[in-house]
């Protein structure tokens, strides 16, 4: 039996996630074949394969491999984003908590006493290191974000939405030894 693989993504702010819905593509013993077409599956020789990852026809199994392991590296690369955006948002956190003392305490500071002026003076610096802590996240976040975006456009492109063969699929998880992350 053929199927239809769907990926659908969800953007938002500062995470990225995407869930996974697989589909019937025809009935018991047939498959959808190439132009909507129904074509009988009932040996590997009446079956219609693509040749290329842009062709007509059903993804091979090495086709699906290829697939899984791009899909883990999509995961991977989400779940990455995610790890730099919970970083950015505690430094960001960080920097407004720094912000709001030295907003506070900047005419308070008792400028006769040295140990108070340093004690101010140590904030503003940690303030300073935060914000170029700040900046490097948002470079590194950047760099990484250009990475998850070839390996979601080259998904998207080859391997979502595609046709494929129910136990085809099934060989192919069984030869990377997982399936679809989501």
């Amino acid at each position: 039996m053929k199927k239809t693989m769907i990926l659908s993504y969800l953007i938002t702010a500062c995470c990225v996630a995407f869930f996974c819905t697989i589909s019937n593509a025809g009935q018991s013993g047939k498959a959808m074949g190439a132009g909507g077409k129904t074509a009988t599956a009932s040996s590997d020789a009446a079956r219609i394969y693509r040749s290329t990852m842009a062709g007509a026809g059903a993804l091979t199994v090495p086709m699906l491999k290829q697939c899984l392991r791009l899909d883990k590296k999509v995961a991977s690369a989400d779940s990455r984003l995610s790890e730099l955006d919970a970083a950015m948002a505690s430094i960001e956190s960080d920097i407004e908590q720094l912000n709001a003392y030295i907003d506070i305490n900047s005419d308070k500071v008792d400028t006769t006493s040295q140990k108070a002026v340093d004690m101010f003076n140590a904030k503003i610096n940690q303030h300073s290191s935060k914000i170029n802590e700040y900046n490097e996240q948002i470079f590194k976040r950047k760099s990484y974000y250009g990475v998850y975006k070839k390996l979601y456009t080259t998904f998207k492109q080859e391997c979502a939405n595609e046709e494929y063969y129910e136990d085809d699929y099934r060989r192919a998880v069984k030869k990377v030894g997982y399936g679809i992350s989501r």
